[in-house]
């Protein structure tokens, strides 16, 4: 997931059979992609424009354990990506 909106603290997902997670990301971008090893990587292209130096963009990953919980997903900790200029 990544997103221009972030949760520092962020939101507690017990309500919806969740616990112990918590959403750090927005919902603005959602991909998906089926990993058959434990990492996976994306490109994410930036435009070289100088008004986008210091923009912040919020990441978190989310996996399918159907065992885990009752949800049946995982979520990883959420990152805080800045945009620099060099």
């Amino acid at each position: 997931m990544l997103s221009l909106t972030g949760y520092a603290l962020g939101i507690p997902l017990d309500l919806l059979g969740m616990p112990g997670c918590f959403q750090h990301a927005g919902l603005d971008y959602v991909d998906a992609y089926l990993v058959a090893q434990r990492t996976a990587s994306t490109l994410f292209a930036v435009p070289a424009q100088p008004a986008l130096a210091g923009l912040h963009v919020y990441a978190q990953a989310f996996s399918f354990a159907a065992t885990a919980n009752p949800f049946g997903v995982v979520l990883s900790n959420g990152m805080d990506l800045t945009i620099g200029a060099l």
